[in-house]
């Protein structure tokens, strides 16, 4: 990183101000990125979970045996 930096003061003249603004967008849009990542995989668990306790609810208000978690696992 202090290679960047010392290229950007160096070779591209970049005053303190510009450097500044150039690492604080990085920072944001990686920061975007890693909610976004996680939101993602918020909401797929999420779905998972739902489509899991669908499966229970109908197959125990059916009358049927109680689903153990790997039965419920396998029938995804």
């Amino acid at each position: 990183m202090l290679n960047k930096l010392d290229r950007l003061i160096v070779d591209k003249w970049y005053d303190a101000k510009e450097i500044y603004d150039w690492i604080n967008q990085i920072i944001e849009n990686a920061n975007s990125y890693i909610s976004e990542l996680i939101q993602g995989d918020f909401i797929a668990r999420q779905e998972n979970r739902d489509r899991r306790d669908r499966r229970f609810s109908s197959s125990h208000s059916s009358g049927s045996e109680k689903m153990t978690d790997a039965e419920l696992e396998a029938a995804e």
